[in-house]
């Protein structure tokens, strides 16, 4: 009696999980595909777009000369579609239904579409790792075999998709080195700044805890915001690839983790840093414990490339803004996880009663 009892509370827990899943999966597939059709129209068709796609991710470049104003906020909200994926996928685990492969297939469009145009090649290689591995470690006896093929296929292909993207957009191939040396060179920024750190700060000042705010205001339409008087803040990294301008240096630089401390607080704010990062860490580390299973890689490695991400790309403007999906996927895990602990309780409570 005692296992059937439990056998239906596991049965009306992953319904309502999975009503949860299908809901978040839809709206965020649907808000999605509505901002990348304005996106899409704005610049003049789905191909157009992603021909303009290295254009819209240049440093410095103002969106507003290629999309009206009024539609500049569904930049921000393509990103829904890479959230979508991850809900829809979820949901299928739990049921599997025509429907439902249908609008998993079509999430993985849209999100293929979003990161063409928007993410480049480091978001096209998160996105297809979350799912590779997987699959490795669901079909395979020996997953890290096909992570070691998956790292040398992603370092090749970090090559191509820099010159597919440049190619889509300018209609050549550009003239670049793909050797070993030049890819360490390209992501030794945090090295580099922190080289220079010192000399940022003496040139810009200390930002005092402002870069751990701005987020909040600058995610916000300045439409709005001009209806209160308000307007942007100006991020943190604008300062750092200003410095590195006026030394020669091309392109945005983004804020590495211990340049974002050092840059509000100088060196004490590497223990301050350090001290909300092994939180953060520690909190999502239990979300992840209770959410973690076979069938759901996926998510729990998602959740866990935000630490991946934050240590190099610690710019909290940028990361909400263009990574907020992955907030999104933490957020659903903690509702998932809330959810069962509040029907684990009532299977308690009933039970005992």
């Amino acid at each position: 009696m005692g296992n059937n009892n439990l056998d239906n509370q596991i049965t009306e827990e992953n319904k309502v999980v999975y009503k949860f899943a299908v809901f978040t999966g839809i709206s965020t597939l649907a808000i999605g595909i509505f901002a990348e059709l304005l996106v899409a129209n704005s610049l003049g068709g789905i191909f157009t777009a992603l021909a303009m796609g290295d254009q819209l991710r240049a440093f410095g470049s103002d969106s507003s000369i290629l999309i009206p104003q009024n539609r500049l906020f569904a930049i921000v909200l393509m990103v829904s579609s890479l959230a979508s994926t991850y809900f829809l996928a979820y949901a299928s685990r739990i049921k599997r239904s025509f429907i439902m492969m249908i609008l998993f297939l079509l999430s993985i469009c849209a999100s293929i579409f979003f990161l063409l145009i928007n993410a480049g090649r480091l978001g096209v290689i998160l996105f297809a790792l979350t799912f590779f591995i997987d699959f490795a470690f669901r079909k395979s006896k020996h997953p890290f075999i096909y992570m070691f093929v998956f790292s040398i296929i992603g370092f090749i292909l970090l090559g191509l998709l820099d010159d597919l993207f440049f190619y889509l957009s300018y209609g050549y191939i550009k003239e670049s080195s793909s050797d070993f040396a030049s890819f360490i060179n390209e992501f030794a920024f945090p090295y580099l700044n922190l080289l220079n750190i010192h000399h940022i700060n003496d040139s810009y000042g200390l930002r005092m805890g402002v870069d751990y705010f701005t987020w909040i205001i600058n995610i916000i339409p300045t439409s709005i915001l001009s209806i209160f008087g308000l307007a942007k803040v100006t991020s943190g990294y604008h300062f750092i690839t200003e410095y590195y301008i006026e030394n020669n240096t091309h392109g945005g630089i983004p804020t590495d983790i211990l340049t974002l401390g050092m840059r509000q607080f100088g060196f004490i704010g590497i223990i301050i840093i350090s001290t909300i990062l092994a939180i953060i860490c520690k909190y999502m580390d239990k979300v992840v414990d209770k959410l973690h299973s076979n069938e759901f890689y996926f998510i729990t490695l998602r959740i866990a490339l935000i630490m991946f991400i934050i240590v190099p790309y610690a710019d909290l403007d940028s990361f909400v803004r263009n990574r907020y999906d992955m907030i999104m996927v933490l957020m659903f895990a903690i509702i998932v996880n809330l959810i069962r602990l509040k029907s684990k309780r009532h299977y308690l409570k009933r039970n005992t009663n």
